[in-house]
């Protein structure tokens, strides 16, 4: 179905229908901006549908709702909503003697009916409280049965706040409650992000939003030095030299090339970065012959933690920006990258040793910072996010950065120069277990 933009009117909004619409899908679309189209049913056409609806009862709407279901599903699939369309007179009349005929339309100057979605007519009777109480119970309704589990979170948020824009919910209590039901259900969200979606939603279907005060974000976690400190403590005397005697492969002389070799299995491909700004200067792949690997400059040498494909991908993220170091080019969900510019550098490797995490490298950045890589095996970007947020708070506490807990994350190369400094190799395990290093 295709709109005659010579027929839309002023003020028209495309109205919000769903399979899942609670109230009466087909109300939703009768409206007067497609002359001549009718029904958008396969099956019927409006003049028919105005014929059946005339003094129809409930029954009869129920079953004018099951003919247009199938024509709205289309029109749905192939242009992402259904706008309106010109109505018969006979299906105005009809309309408006149905019981709850005011709930769903609203005469213009133009005696034209303008319709909201069907399951939105508490915002022609917004002046009740009784509508109001029914507008919010059949969001609730709506909301329970979205998936908010790991992979649909983004989409379940979507589609809530195009049903409360629908339902003329305030765009506050709609943000609160969904940033809510995301925490509530083991996830978390860029508020960002989730205002933007808010946003689109409301302007998408037309109700506008005034200014949204900042949606309610997660609890903040912060780094705590006193339990930083209480937590080390339990480790004893634990330093630089005693984590290098406790790795499973002596660190002092392997090489960029010898570490990358054993943590990569053979044929995987690892970018490594001489400037952070870059798309990698060089493409190393495990096990082969590789091009030297730059082992000196004034900012160090990165590699990309997880492995790509190496070949280049538009990025979604960033308008679809070619790279091939994002999301797109990543093979394996393998590590996670821990590291801390605000714990003491002792205290700090006294946490990493009693952490019951799979490590399979500890080393410095050429200066005071240390990093560990941790080895999670996750088998996509939403197990990846999962596994990461379950550990995410009690890191962050220990003075483990947030912002580099990401899963497309540049770390620092051991065996490389920073300047004058190394990047030093202190521990390497290919093959870690969830034993604390402290009880290997």
């Amino acid at each position: 179905m295709v709109p005659r933009s010579g027929n839309l009117q002023r003020g028209c909004r495309p109205c919000i229908v769903t399979e899942t619409c609670p109230f009466w899908r087909f109300a939703c679309c009768v409206s007067g901006c497609f002359s001549s189209i009718g029904c958008p049913s396969s099956s019927a056409s409006g003049s028919a549908i105005a014929g059946r609806m005339g003094g129809a009862n409930r029954q009869d709407l129920e079953g004018v709702q099951r003919t247009w279901i199938v024509g709205f599903r289309k029109a749905l699939s192939e242009h992402g909503h259904i706008a309106w369309i010109r109505p018969h007179p006979a299906l105005r009349v009809g309309l408006s003697k149905r019981p709850f005929g005011n709930a769903i339309v609203q005469h213009s100057q133009r005696n034209r009916i303008r319709p909201m979605c069907g399951c939105a007519f508490s915002s022609l009777m917004s002046t009740k409280s009784s509508s109001k109480i029914g507008a919010t119970d059949d969001w609730s309704k709506y909301l329970a049965s979205l998936n908010w589990g790991p992979g649909n979170r983004d989409k379940s948020a979507h589609n809530a706040f195009l049903r409360a824009a629908s339902l003329n919910i305030d765009p506050q209590v709609a943000a609160e409650v969904v940033a809510k039901l995301i925490l509530g259900n083991g996830g978390s969200y860029n508020s960002a992000k989730l205002q933007n979606q808010l946003r689109r939603a409301y302007a998408f279907v037309g109700t506008g939003t005034a200014a949204v005060s900042p949606i309610i974000k997660p609890p903040s976690v912060a780094f705590e030095p006193a339990k930083l400190r209480e937590f080390a403590s339990k480790a004893g005397h634990v330093d630089a030299q005693w984590i290098k005697n406790h790795s499973p492969v002596a660190p002092d002389e392997v090489t960029s090339a010898e570490f990358l070799n054993h943590i990569y299995e053979p044929g995987e491909r690892i970018l490594i970065f001489t400037d952070l700004h870059s798309q990698g200067e060089v493409l190393f792949e495990a096990g082969s012959d590789n091009p030297a690997i730059p082992k000196l400059t004034a900012d160090g040498v990165w590699f990309l933690v997880n492995p790509v494909d190496g070949r280049e991908h538009p990025n979604p993220r960033q308008e679809n920006k070619i790279s091939r170091r994002s999301e797109e080019s990543i093979t394996s969900w393998r590590y996670l990258v821990l590291e801390s510019d605000v714990a003491d550098s002792d205290q700090w490797l006294q946490c990493l040793a009693q952490l019951p995490l799979r490590i399979s490298a500890i080393y410095t950045s050429g200066g005071k910072s240390i990093h560990a890589l941790v080895r999670v095996d996750a088998s996509s970007k939403v197990e990846w996010d999962q596994m990461r947020n379950e550990i995410k708070p009690l890191l962050i506490t220990l003075g483990a950065d947030e912002a580099a807990m990401t899963g497309v994350r540049l770390s620092r190369l051991p065996g490389a120069l920073r300047g004058l400094q190394k990047q030093q190799l202190l521990y390497l395990n290919p093959s870690p277990k969830e034993i604390p290093i402290i009880h290997l």
